[in-house]
């Protein structure tokens, strides 16, 4: 029912991402963008065991850096 609203939010939310992939490409390297992507889901899969945890504190450790 929602989901022709949250199509173009999705759209976006790829074109975000994959231009900030080519920027941080260019900048700092493929390994170090490849660990800066999965770094925050990673620790957080490690410290929780609970899906709605980890999304939280992923996002969490995403904002702080």
């Amino acid at each position: 029912m929602l989901s022709w609203l949250l199509e173009p939010l999705n759209y976006e939310f790829m074109v975000m991402i994959t231009l900030n992939i080519i920027a941080s490409m260019q900048s700092v390297g493929v390994i170090l963008v490849i660990s800066l992507l999965i770094g925050p889901a990673l620790t957080a899969y490690l410290l929780t065991r609970e899906l709605h945890q980890m999304i939280s504190l992923t996002w969490i450790e995403f904002f702080n850096g």
